[in-house]
């Protein structure tokens, strides 16, 4: 997998914004450094980079991408997008397979030299609704994703944290948002 942008988060602990029901209620204003979020994530919080995959996205979102400061990423080119290049490692295999723009953000932030990931909203599952945000509604999917949790376990040895005790992705250490984002 190679990216046209540079180690922006070479030593630095990077915090990835997935959608999770886990966030509704959320102060994200909380956050404070290095941030990527997904897809529509990134109406709530600033960021250092917005990682979106599909097509349909793009179109429905154009005139935002356009407008985004900091790094747009996603499998398809396009005006201020930047475009995840594929190749045919096991890594890049996994990335196509899980089909995720969360687990997309957190290869790429480990590929851009981060120290430390926190994963943020990524629940690895429908509880009483799919997202903090009712933009989307479709189970279907989450029952498409929640089929895909076991790839995680292929960086389970990597410096990641999932900031949510009640996920559903368990290769990670776990801390809640009280312990990570309030007591800072």
């Amino acid at each position: 997998m190679e990216i046209d942008i540079p180690l922006i988060f070479k030593g630095e602990s990077v915090t990835i914004v997935g959608g999770g029901s886990s966030l509704t209620g959320f102060d994200f204003g909380k956050l404070k450094g290095k941030i990527v979020v997904t897809n529509h994530a990134v109406r709530y919080t600033r960021s250092d980079m917005w990682v979106f995959l599909d097509t349909t996205f793009i179109r429905k979102n154009m005139m935002r991408i356009r407008s985004y400061k900091g790094y747009c990423v996603s499998r398809h080119g396009g005006e201020n997008i930047h475009t995840i290049k594929f190749g045919s490692s096991e890594v890049d295999f996994i990335v196509r397979k899980a089909n995720n723009s969360g687990f997309t953000a957190m290869v790429l932030a480990l590929m851009l030299g981060a120290k430390r990931v926190y994963l943020l909203g990524f629940d690895g599952s429908w509880k009483d609704k799919s997202h903090f945000h009712s933009i989307y509604r479709d189970k279907k999917k989450m029952e498409d994703f929640t089929r895909s949790i076991y790839l995680y376990d292929h960086f389970r040895n990597f410096p990641i944290v999932n900031v949510g005790l009640d996920s559903d992705i368990d290769c990670f250490k776990k801390v809640s948002l009280e312990e990570n984002f309030y007591n800072q």
